[in-house]
């Protein structure tokens, strides 16, 4: 969807005027509802990726503030190397088919970017790192994490 667009300008106006009309308490569940809306409105199926990213970072943030089995750097580590593997896979993928596999015979298939993905990759990977480093404490509730994952 692009922001310069009729189509944007509604889902803006549906997800500010109730943000505003609904109570401060429950505002930012219905902003990471809008969150969500839009990247599903935007990418479809890839929403399923920012949600996998956002869970398994929470849940590793965690593991690593508890020094779960002794292992904080494994858990910052793992959850790194797989955000910065499904952005290399998903970004240079075809490239990498274009590269390897184009020898005149494979048609080069089409191929559609997760919208967002450097982006919200590097800030909950960043995220890890501050709480891997001990620079900042693993948030506790999904939510809050969630949106900022989303926004």
């Amino acid at each position: 969807m692009r922001f310069v667009s009729l189509r944007f300008l509604g889902f803006f106006a549906a997800a500010a005027v109730p943000y505003w009309l609904l109570p401060k308490r429950i505002r930012k569940y219905w902003l990471l509802l809008a969150c969500y809306g839009f990247y599903v409105l935007a990418g479809g199926a890839f929403a399923l990726l920012l949600i996998s990213d956002t869970l398994l970072t929470y849940c590793l943030a965690l593991a690593a503030e508890k020094e779960l089995l002794g292992k904080r750097k494994l858990w910052t580590g793992l959850g790194a190397g797989v955000l910065l593997a499904s952005l290399v896979l998903l970004k240079y993928a075809p490239f990498l088919w274009e590269s390897v596999f184009r020898l005149g015979t494979l048609p080069l298939p089409e191929w559609a970017l997760p919208l967002g993905i450097s982006f919200f990759t590097f800030s909950i990977c960043g995220y890890l790192f501050d709480v891997g480093g001990g620079r900042l404490h693993a948030e506790r509730n999904i939510a809050d994490y969630a949106l900022f994952a989303a926004f």
